[in-house]
């Protein structure tokens, strides 16, 4: 079913997340061996640092597997080869941007943390919080390497949310680089697509919103999703040509794509490309009445 939304940006945008995927990470192998001893051996293929070598055609390898068999090129040639080393620096990273509603005002007042991966409640955030401006702008300093999550409280009626990006190893602005912003949801906003799709909000369930890029960090046609946990009123969709469909097998051009009312709990979101190769697979935390947005980028 292809439908149109009666409050105009209510997801299109929604899914341009708080970073933008690790991957633009470099342009020659120095960038990447300059992040420390982990990453020693690294190249840097397409944007990305992937562990290995290169061979004599300039093409990445994989040195764990057959070195006689080389990557493939293309949007999605670094899948198999990603690396996400842990960083024992204690060097710290900045990521700024600017959230807004779907009207494109900016949102004063969310409450931003960064939060572990294993902790789901937040009870031991690993920043202090911070709160955006008048603009809607928010910074926060997290480790080298961070991993976890955003938690994002906005003033009501506005849905808190869940961020999960790829680990941040580069101070990344969005709003100095002219990014798109993050989006903030309402339960109005969430009601009237599911109006639309057919059915109404469950609010013992959460919701997982999802921007897909492939290996150059360009939004990725042609890929599917798959969440490890569904209920009776879970719906999946994908965009096609700008408007949310539960028909679609995969998404467009965009990138973009969900599910709404999914059971709370930790969810593995995996994601296979328009190859059929699995080139991204998180677990994200999925909690009642807050939305978890997650860039599905090339993982290990």
């Amino acid at each position: 079913m292809r439908v149109a939304l009666g409050s105009g940006l209510l997801l299109a945008g929604a899914c341009t997340l708080i970073v933008p995927a690790e991957l633009g990470q470099c342009s020659i192998d120095g960038d990447c061996t300059s992040k420390g001893p982990a990453w020693a051996g690294s190249t840097c293929y397409q944007g990305a640092c992937v562990a290995g070598s290169k061979s004599d055609t300039g093409t990445a390898v994989d040195t764990s597997a057959d070195t006689s068999e080389t990557v493939p090129s293309g949007p999605w040639g670094c899948v198999g080869s990603i690396s996400w080393p842990l960083d024992s620096t204690g060097e710290k990273r900045t990521t700024r941007n600017r959230i807004v509603d779907v009207s494109e005002k900016p949102v004063k007042g969310v409450v931003f943390v960064a939060c572990g991966k294993l902790d789901p409640e937040c009870t031991k955030p690993i920043t202090a919080e911070v709160t955006t401006d008048t603009d809607g702008i928010f910074a926060l300093t997290v480790p080298r390497g961070f991993d976890g999550y955003f938690k994002a409280t906005p003033p009501a009626p506005l849905m808190p949310a869940i961020i999960v990006s790829p680990p941040l190893y580069d101070d990344q602005d969005s709003v100095k680089a002219g990014g798109e912003p993050l989006h903030a949801l309402s339960k109005t906003d969430i009601d009237a697509l599911l109006a639309l799709v057919g059915g109404s909000v469950d609010d013992t369930a959460g919701h997982l919103l999802s921007q897909s890029l492939d290996c150059e960090g360009k939004t990725a046609a042609g890929v599917s999703l798959s969440p490890s946990l569904k209920g009776p009123n879970t719906k999946g969709y994908y965009y096609e040509g700008g408007l949310p469909n539960t028909d679609a097998l995969a998404t467009d051009a965009t990138g973009l794509g969900g599910f709404v009312n999914i059971p709370p709990g930790n969810v593995t979101l995996t994601g296979r490309n328009a190859l059929g190769q699995l080139y991204a697979k998180r677990t994200v935390i999925v909690k009642a009445k807050t939305v978890t947005y997650l860039t599905s980028a090339p993982s290990p």
